[in-house]
């Protein structure tokens, strides 16, 4: 559970404390899910009755597993303008990063936030100069998470104003109290980094998951859900 407070005076006294951004519960997410949360992509070179053959499988893993290598997954949009525009406005890139990094979730190949970065870094589906080597991946999805924890919500638009000036106070599910103040941005933004994972939601509710065809293309939406491993 997350807490926003708010300080003023020289000796940064508390003042106020917005209420808790995620309930209790074990453990708590990040960015909860729905339609808003929704990743399209379109399914390049498969048939109708293939896609069918697809839709048939229960697991995530028999899905991708039966895609790999026979077909190519291309991101083309999200299902909420709202959503991307918050996201765009995070930063231009973050649609296609999170889209990506969707994929190596789904596919089965991470599940910690955390790792995805180090995947995409390797292979740098954006084409970012390395030569430096500069953390293009890592900052711009530390800055998501960081947002995602202090006010952005999917389908609401956001204006980029932070729930807090003062500092950040997490009451993880064994009732340990962490707090990180604002000047300690950085060190908040490492353990939301490094406890956070991804999750598939219910796919039914949130309708994903399924290959439909439309206009004589196939697609195939993914959903993001982000919750904290502790």
């Amino acid at each position: 559970m997350i807490f926003a407070y708010n300080t003023y005076g020289k000796d940064n006294a508390l003042i106020s404390a917005s209420a808790p951004k995620r309930k209790l519960i074990s453990p708590s997410t990040l960015l909860n899910t729905g339609r808003t949360t929704n990743f399209i992509y379109e399914v390049k070179g498969i048939s109708q009755t293939v896609a069918q053959e697809f839709n048939e499988f229960l697991s995530f893993q028999e899905k991708f597993d039966f895609l790999k290598d026979r077909f190519r997954l291309q991101f083309v949009d999200m299902e909420n303008a709202v959503f991307k525009n918050n996201l765009i406005l995070i930063d231009s890139d973050l649609p296609v990063i999170l889209a990506q990094a969707l994929l190596l979730y789904y596919g089965g190949e991470i599940s910690r936030v955390a790792d995805a970065v180090d995947c995409l870094t390797k292979l740098n589906p954006l084409g970012y100069d390395m030569a430096y080597h500069q953390p293009f991946y890592l900052c711009k999805m530390k800055k998501f998470l960081t947002d995602c924890a202090l006010g952005l919500l999917p389908a609401k638009i956001w204006d980029g104003q932070e729930d807090a000036n003062g500092g950040y106070i997490i009451v993880r599910e064994d009732g340990e109290v962490l707090c990180f103040h604002l000047f300690n941005r950085n060190e908040f933004q490492n353990y939301l980094l490094s406890c956070t994972r991804f999750e598939i939601a219910s796919t039914k509710r949130n309708d994903f998951g399924s290959i439909y065809l439309k206009n004589g293309k196939h697609y195939l939406k993914l959903n993001l859900q982000i919750r904290f491993t502790k």
